[in-house]
């Protein structure tokens, strides 16, 4: 799940659009409050998936020290970027 801005939207070399046009299953969700976006709000509903969200930041954890430690759980993973 890719969460673009609205600034963002019609730029050509976008990261957003790149990996939209790469990967099969992305979804690309354009706005900026998305507290109230019903497409997200089913998706991360689905109880089937672990959310993960990829976003640099000092406290960042590495992916992989998480879903190690949630190994004993046979869930997807389903990423949102920002």
């Amino acid at each position: 799940i890719i969460l673009q801005h609205t600034s963002e939207e019609h730029r050509p070399l976008g990261t957003a659009r790149i990996l939209n046009l790469s990967l099969d299953n992305c979804i690309c969700l354009i706005g900026e409050d998305f507290s109230c976006d019903d497409v997200l709000n089913h998706l991360l509903a689905d109880e089937s998936y672990q959310h993960f969200v990829l976003y640099p930041s000092e406290g960042s954890r590495c992916i992989s020290e998480i879903t190690q430690a949630s190994h004993s759980v046979s869930k997807k993973i389903r990423l949102i970027l920002l």
